[in-house]
C-alpha cells in the first residue's frame, strides 16, 4: 500500500517538476558567486547537456569534471551519463550505465570512484547498485545489493568513510555500506517518519540531521 502511495506523490511530483523545470532542462547555467563583499552571482556560459534530463545526480569528481548520471525525460529513463569538464565548459556524453535510474544517489567514494545507489525505473523502486569509475569512464556492477529497495533517500558519507543510506522506503529504514566489504547492512533504527526527497547532511558531532521530504501522503 505504501508503495503504491508513494508512486502516486511520485508521479504528482514530476508532473509539477515537468511543468515547472521545462525549460531548465535542456540547459544549465553556471554561476559564479562573488561572497567577498557581496552576494551577487554572475553568469559565466550558459553549455548544454547532450540529454535532457530530470531526477539525476551530479557528482563533483576529484579531478574537478562533474558526471551527470541517470534521469528521466519525454523519452523515459536515461541511460546515458554526461561529464562537464571545466576547461572546455562543455558536456559530452561518456558511458550508459548498467541499469537506467531516476530519483537515485550518486556518491563520490575515497578511491575516486563514484557508487550510484537505488532509486527507480519507470514505477518500479531498485535495490541495485553500480560504479562509475572516472578513470576508464565506464559502469561497473558492484556486487552489493540494498537491503531494501528505495527511490528519493539520501546518501551521507560519515566520518569512518562508511556511506548511511536513509528513507525512501515504505518502513523508513536505514542502512549502511561498507566500503571495505563493499556491502550493505540494515541499521535497527528507524525514522521516527518514513520520509523521502528529504536533505541530510553530517554535523561536526559526527550525527546525521535529517529533514523535511515527503512523508506517506504529503510534504513533511
Amino acid at each position: 500500500m505504501f508503495r503504491l502511495t508513494v508512486i502516486a506523490a511520485l508521479q504528482r511530483y514530476l508532473a509539477t517538476a515537468r511543468t515547472r523545470f521545462a525549460v531548465l532542462a535542456v540547459g544549465v547555467t553556471l554561476l559564479a558567486a562573488a561572497f567577498a563583499l557581496t552576494t551577487s552571482a554572475q553568469v559565466v556560459g550558459t553549455p548544454t547537456l547532450q540529454v535532457a534530463r530530470q531526477g539525476h545526480t551530479a557528482t563533483l569528481l576529484a579531478d574537478g569534471r562533474v558526471v551527470l548520471i541517470g534521469g528521466e525525460n519525454a523519452s523515459g529513463p536515461v541511460r546515458e551519463a554526461e561529464i562537464f569538464d571545466p576547461a572546455a565548459g562543455a558536456f559530452s556524453t561518456v558511458a550508459n550505465s548498467i541499469v537506467s535510474r531516476a530519483d537515485h544517489t550518486a556518491t563520490l567514494l575515497a578511491d575516486g570512484r563514484v557508487l550510484v545507489i537505488g532509486g527507480r525505473h519507470n514505477d518500479a523502486l531498485l535495490n541495485s547498485t553500480e560504479v562509475f569509475n572516472p578513470a576508464t569512464n565506464s559502469f561497473l556492477a558492484s556486487g552489493a545489493v540494498l537491503q531494501h529497495a528505495r527511490t528519493g533517500h539520501s546518501a551521507t558519507v560519515l566520518t569512518d568513510g562508511k556511506l548511511l543510506v536513509v528513507g525512501g522506503d515504505a518502513a523508513g529504514s536505514a542502512e549502511l555500506f561498507d566500503p571495505a566489504t563493499q556491502s550493505f547492512t540494515s541499521l535497527s533504527t528507524l525514522l521516527s517518519v518514513p520520509r523521502m526527497f528529504h536533505a541530510a547532511v553530517l554535523l561536526q558531532s559526527g550525527q546525521v540531521l535529517s529533514w523535511v521530504g515527503w512523508g506517506r501522503t504529503t510534504r513533511l
